[in-house]
């Protein structure tokens, strides 16, 4: 798993905004892109419905993106 996450240029996050940041909590060592599918309720962190999934990662794929850094998940 470790040597995975460190080779690892995205991250696919699926859950709520409790899950991302747990995940987050294992990524703190190094930079990598996170994409959050929002399988919960709220989804103030995490922005693609579960309907876009196919569609966002097409667009990550063609290079068709914008991050949007969060401070707090520094």
């Amino acid at each position: 798993r470790n040597k995975l996450l460190n080779e690892a240029q995205l991250v696919i996050v699926i859950g709520g905004d409790g899950t991302l940041l747990s995940v987050a909590r294992e990524l703190t060592d190094r930079p990598v892109h996170v994409l959050c599918i929002n399988a919960g309720t709220l989804g103030f962190l995490t922005e693609v419905m579960p309907e876009r999934t196919l569609s966002a990662l097409e667009e990550i794929l063609q290079g068709n993106y914008t991050l949007d850094e969060r401070l707090l998940l520094r």
